[in-house]
């Protein structure tokens, strides 16, 4: 098996890797993609990074999405940034179920294993508690089957649940299974996962969204790219909707939406930036009172 990979080689995988998936990598990542590669050359029974191009070209047995999988960094932890889920849960989602009288649909895109969702399911059952007419719809989509699988079972390690919950979220939300943790029904009964790829219209994922979270995504990402899958983003949003970048990232020319300095990352759609007392639904002050909680509490 050959164990290093030419340029002209590098430059074909990179392009195929662009193609289905928007990842954009330089030349100075020839490294990365040979020691990343390597393992997938054995599984899928390739002799040489030769002979990976023109399997990719075949897709043979799920090797894109493996491929994929092997170059991008799945970083993700329940509560990641908690003062972003703070500020969704005291104020921006009560400010959008205000403007929809009540109801919520939430898209965690590149969701990965699924602890972004299930938090945000977290953050909304605290919602739901102080005012019980709130109905919400989470949504977790993800390239890889696999990630979403284990997102699905909703069971993680005692190292994944230690990373971001408090002992009080952990005992409230999740229950013991052997040596890991188990998401509770309760949560599951709004939340569902589907496999989608960034770079296709979200169409197929229901109606329009209140938010959408695309954290830490589009780094990996050049800018034509980045405004194709913005543009899809845009066109899943609700009037009013909202869209939360990773705290660095920032929007390219060109995409109608308009940043939010509350937290940083946060853009929203179609003027929503006012203080709810400006909404024209004369009931919305009243429904967002009722459903802003106090901060949740940690032991």
């Amino acid at each position: 098996m050959s164990i290093m990979m030419d340029a002209a080689t590098f430059a074909e995988i990179s392009r195929l890797v662009r193609d289905y998936a928007g990842l954009a990598f330089g030349p100075d990542k020839r490294y990365l993609f040979e020691s990343r590669l390597r393992p997938i050359l054995a599984r899928f029974g390739l002799r040489s990074f030769d002979e990976l191009p023109r399997a990719l070209a075949r897709d043979r047995d799920g090797l894109r999405v493996a491929v994929i999988q092997a170059l991008v960094t799945h970083e993700t932890s329940f509560f990641r940034d908690r003062r972003v889920f703070d500020h969704l849960e005291r104020q921006l989602l009560p400010e959008l179920a205000a403007r929809r009288g009540g109801q919520l649909r939430i898209w965690s895109a590149a969701t990965s294993t699924g602890q972004e969702a299930w938090t945000l399911a977290i953050v909304t059952d605290r919602l739901r508690r102080t005012h019980p007419g709130l109905k919400c719809e989470i949504i977790g989509s993800d390239l890889s089957e696999a990630a979403l699988a284990r997102a699905r079972e909703g069971r993680y390690s005692t190292f994944e649940v230690q990373r971001g919950l408090t002992a009080r979220e952990l005992v409230e939300y999740f229950e013991r299974d052997g040596e890991h943790w188990r998401v509770r029904a309760r949560l599951r009964a709004f939340v569902r996962f589907h496999r989608h790829n960034l770079l296709d219209s979200p169409r197929p994922l229901g109606p329009p969204f209140d938010l959408v979270l695309l954290r830490n995504v589009l780094i990996y990402m050049d800018v034509p790219t980045r405004t194709r899958i913005l543009r899809h983003v845009v066109a899943a949003l609700a009037p009013g909707g909202g869209l939360l970048l990773g705290t660095s990232e920032l929007l390219p020319p060109g995409i109608a939406l308009e940043r939010d300095p509350a937290i940083a990352g946060l853009y929203r759609s179609g003027g929503a930036i006012r203080r709810s007392s400006d909404l024209r639904d004369p009931n919305a002050a009243r429904l967002r009172r009722e459903i802003i909680p106090g901060r949740a509490l940690s032991p």
